[in-house]
């Protein structure tokens, strides 16, 4: 039974795991409970879903590197801008800088590529203040961090 339940586990080294996934879904409610005041959310409208996705234009990081605090140079910086075209976005690198990649929004803060490579996310943090970028697709590092 499908319970839309994703975990991800990230270990180092070797021994032997620290639970058991059954574990974890035995203490887990059989059913959901749905929250009758959620049950009905106002649709975002076309102008904010804009707004939502300029908000995510800026220069991004690798966040191991910025972790790190090393020197940083032209291939650690991920460029987005919004794209009126297809209501999207463009992300740009050093390796893509003549051909950047174009993104079609399919939900909030998610982006398929035109050409169908894996999709990007954009999370914010909690309070609203920092940006993040996900990606395994462009660049197969993981994590970047807005900067500016």
């Amino acid at each position: 039974m499908s319970r839309g339940i994703g975990v991800f586990v990230a270990k180092s080294g070797g021994g032997w795991p620290l639970f058991d996934i059954d574990d974890l879904l035995s203490v887990l409610p059989k059913e959901p409970k749905l929250d009758a005041a959620k049950a009905e959310q106002p649709s975002i409208t076309p102008a904010r879903a804009i707004a939502d996705i300029k908000s995510l234009e800026g220069t991004y990081v690798l966040s191991r590197r910025l972790s790190r605090g090393t020197k940083l140079s032209e291939e650690d910086y991920v460029h987005v801008r919004y794209v009126q075209e297809n209501k999207g976005i463009e992300v740009k690198y050093w390796q893509t800088r003549d051909n950047p990649a174009r993104f079609i929004a399919v939900a909030p803060g998610l982006f398929k590529s035109e050409k169908g490579s894996k999709p990007v996310l954009f999370h914010k943090s909690k309070d609203g203040t920092k940006t993040y970028l996900i990606d395994y697709s462009f660049r197969g590092d993981g994590a970047f961090t807005k900067v500016q």
